[in-house]
């Protein structure tokens, strides 16, 4: 079981606003503080199955209409999230689509 060492913040970019803020990792779900990844380097929620522990410290969100185009979170169709580890790491990425 990996240690869960994080270094205290996360930053919360909105591409689109190009708005930018700094939280303390504990003020986030326990989920979005880290990635674990097993000894295949498969993402696991088991902590006990996890070989490492990579801790979230950058979400880049982007607003997108429904071309794909950048547009302020109000106008936006589904909305992306990118997640990055330390020294700019793609750790994983969602995408959600608004309820019509």
């Amino acid at each position: 079981m990996p240690k869960l060492i994080h270094p205290g913040t996360i930053k919360i970019v909105t591409i689109s606003t190009k708005a930018t803020k700094v939280v303390p990792y504990e003020s986030v779900p326990p989920r979005q503080r880290f990635v674990m990844l097993n000894s295949n380097g498969v993402e696991t929620h088991d902590i006990a199955d996890a070989t490492e522990a990579i801790p979230i410290v950058e979400v880049h969100v982007l607003n997108l209409d429904s071309k794909g185009d950048l547009v302020p979170p109000e106008n936006a169709a589904s909305m992306r999230i990118l997640e990055f580890g330390p020294e700019g790491r793609l750790l994983r990425g969602t995408t959600m689509t608004k309820r019509r």
